[in-house]
């Protein structure tokens, strides 16, 4: 299929480190007009590396710490920092607490830090002592002595600029990774989940059925999309194909009248539907789905992709609304993308993340770093 095609000869479009241009941004009313507009991670990227050129920007990128879109928010949370925008600053101190992303929280902490903001040191300080996160006090912590100090920028490490700005993709170290965690598996009987690697016949009767959109035209497509919409057609064509796709699930769960269903291809995609017991679909989300579970009284989906130097991942809450269908929203961000996950004694998650560590989700939406029997 060619969109299929397309996500593997487009995927450099997301990769962090794509070749910038050694020109200078020319932050104009028509660079204005387009972020205000149809904002993205790339336009956000390039107005951070403009530095103090873009400081005037400052108040429309602070509108986009609340964007629907979570990617553009932690990349509006990044810009801030580079720009040095002085009224980010509160913004800023209350995304250090923000409890849905921890990788916000991360963000926020270098940009005060690159704000030199005096009136932060309080908030970073307590975050420093007691965030349950170890490279998020590090990084509070680092901020305080930055402040502090009165360090400039060129006192931190220099890298590619695209690396940097990117870094909160990978914010992990590696002793936070546990192969022997101390705390128990919880089983799920095998009426409730199905996976590719156990029921491969059960989940041959769940495929996913979904209407795809291709032309001559090259497409807007974006791996690890929000929303169906991210594949359809740039532009009306009268010579647009539509065709039935099926994909093979590789986990479901089941709900009432049905199953949530979700397959991952790695970067070449994936889908996170409802599958209802007279056969009919109802895709939810493009997103590689690692594995899906009933959470207190919530179901949530693991959702992300590792790739090259990509690496994000987002739990997805997913219920049924009045009107019987269902829907998916963003519930917590993840230090990176689930790798393994299994539903563990104490009623939390545990979650395996690429570069980010082994952390549990409790029902409440807090999270911690697994306790661990490795040496």
């Amino acid at each position: 299929m060619i969109h299929r095609l397309l996500l593997g000869l487009l995927i450099v479009v997301a990769l962090p480190n794509l070749c910038m241009a050694d020109e200078p941004l020319s932050i104009d009313h028509e660079f204005i007009g387009q972020l205000s507009a149809t904002p993205n991670e790339w336009l956000l990227r390039d107005l951070a590396k403009a530095g103090s050129a873009g400081e005037h920007v400052g108040p429309l990128v602070i509108k986009l710490l609340d964007h629907e879109d979570w990617r553009i928010r932690l990349a509006a949370a990044r810009t801030l920092g580079f720009i040095g925008h002085a009224g980010a600053v509160e913004p800023l101190i209350k995304r250090l607490d923000d409890p849905t992303d921890v990788r916000i929280n991360w963000i926020a902490a270098q940009s005060l830090g690159r704000l030199q903001a005096l009136a932060a040191l309080p908030a970073l300080r307590r975050v420093a002592d007691s965030h349950w996160y170890p490279p998020v006090q590090m990084e509070a912590a680092a901020a305080i002595e930055h402040i502090e100090l009165r360090k400039d920028d060129e006192s931190r490490p220099s890298v590619s600029f695209p690396f940097e700005f990117f870094a909160f993709q990978h914010i992990g170290t590696p002793h936070l990774d546990c192969r022997k965690p101390a705390i128990g598996k919880s089983l799920v009987p095998r009426d409730q989940k199905l996976y590719a690697s156990k029921s491969p016949e059960a989940l041959e009767q769940l495929t996913i059925s979904v209407i795809e959109t291709s032309s001559d035209e090259l497409q807007e497509i974006v791996p690890d999309s929000d929303t169906p919409s991210k594949r359809q057609p740039k532009n009306e064509d009268p010579n647009v194909r539509e065709e039935e796709v099926q994909y093979l699930p590789t986990v479901a769960l089941r709900v009432a009248k049905g199953w949530i269903v979700g397959s991952n291809r790695g970067e070449w995609g994936g889908e996170l539907a409802f599958r209802s017991d007279d056969g009919a679909t109802q895709l939810l989300k493009y997103k590689n789905v690692e594995d899906i579970y009933f959470l207190g009284e919530q179901v949530i989906v693991l959702t992300g992709l590792a790739h090259l130097s990509s690496n994000n991942g987002v739990v997805y809450v997913v219920e049924q609304q009045s009107s019987g269908e269902w829907s998916a929203r963003p519930w917590r961000g993840l230090p990176g993308a689930p790798m393994s996950s299994w539903l563990t004694e104490s009623g939390e998650v545990l979650i395996n993340t690429a570069n980010g560590g082994t952390v549990l989700l409790h029902p409440s939406g807090t999270f911690r770093v697994a306790p661990c029997l490795d040496p």
